[in-house]
């Protein structure tokens, strides 16, 4: 009965391409309708076809991006098509290589498909290309973290803090690392420079209070 139903909804939405095929939003929202169809119908290739048709037309920073990049990533991991979601995030990539989260998902990918080393290796790229973006140095760090890699741990902690000397919470959490693999005095010394370049900050000194006990 649903198919019944999905089909001619198709059909219309196929017909309608021709009709916004000069109107790039347009065309976007029914190429992503087609590809919800599609999924649908259980066709994951063909909407993944849409999905990324839609892709190459829009702005890297458009909005709708985020959404057919989920959808993409979904269908590639229902089907357990590592191999292929970790060509589809190279692709992306290389068409607008500012895409730092897509970075992140080739590494997570990397990894589940038993390539640590090209996913340590694709992190590493990534913050090197941008070395002042703290959410992707704490996606490396994290990934590292589960890798059991406390060196390249606490060298990234040490490289994001160079680059962001006042920020209080980088040295919170890299004395929280420091802490957890039993350097309590080097996690002293973060915490205690801190207190020192905060002293004004009340509610930061009961936090370090509590980490001092």
């Amino acid at each position: 009965a649903q198919r019944g139903l999905v089909e001619p909804a198709l059909e219309h939405y196929q017909a309608m391409l021709a009709l916004v095929k000069d109107e790039v939003d347009k065309r976007c929202e029914v190429l992503r309708q087609i590809g919800l169809l599609r999924e649908r119908l259980g066709q994951r290739d063909e909407a993944i076809a849409a999905y990324s048709e839609a892709i190459g037309l829009l702005a890297s920073d458009h909005w709708l991006q985020r959404e057919l990049h989920e959808r993409i990533v979904g269908l590639y991991r229902a089907s357990n098509r590592l191999e292929d979601l970790a060509e589809y995030c190279r692709t992306q990539i290389a068409r607008a290589p500012e895409q730092t989260a897509m970075r992140v998902l080739l590494a997570e990918v990397l990894a589940a498909l038993n390539k640590a080393e090209e996913a340590k290796a694709t992190l590493a790229e990534a913050v090197e290309l941008f070395p002042s973006d703290i959410a992707l140095s704490q996606k490396r760090i994290e990934f590292l973290e589960r890798a059991s890699d406390i060196d390249g741990v606490g060298s990234e902690y040490q490289r994001i803090i160079g680059r962001h000397a006042d920020d209080a919470e980088l040295y919170i959490a890299y004395g929280q690392f420091l802490a957890n693999n039993r350097q309590v005095e080097a996690a002293r010394n973060q915490w205690q420079h801190v207190l020192g370049t905060h002293v004004s900050d009340p509610g930061l000194a009961n936090r370090l209070g509590a980490l001092f006990e």
